[in-house]
């Protein structure tokens, strides 16, 4: 009778020490916003194309950020999907990226106004 519950505490300890482990990310936060802001600005400017234009302009955008990252699509689709199971880290990420592009934005505006003076 003592071994059936021996194996089965054993079992239980075991159990309770194979803990998941906690998967590392290959792209730092950095790469991430960094390719998250580039493939928002793509896909922004692809909202004004017809349907027919659409999915190849996408498919060259989007390799050339990969290519321009030197990160391969399926790492980064891989680290995307590890991310959705994150939602805080999601929300700080995309915060990120906001600010990145409030900012590009407002650089543009300082070179125009650059400009008009000249």
């Amino acid at each position: 009778m003592k071994l059936p519950f021996v194996i089965l505490l054993l079992f239980i300890i075991s159990i309770s020490a194979c803990k998941e482990e906690e998967i590392k990310p290959l792209l730092s936060d950095e790469e991430m916003v960094a390719i998250l802001t580039d493939i928002h600005l793509a896909e922004a400017a692809i909202l004004s194309l017809n349907r027919k234009l659409k999915d190849s302009v996408s498919q060259v955008y989007y390799k050339q950020i990969f290519e321009i990252h030197e990160v391969k699509d399926s790492v980064f689709y891989n680290e995307f999907e590890i991310l959705r199971k994150q939602p805080k880290k999601v929300k700080e990420l995309y915060g990120k990226v906001g600010k990145r592009i409030d900012e590009l934005q407002l650089n543009k505006s300082k070179e125009k106004s650059t400009k008009k003076k000249k």
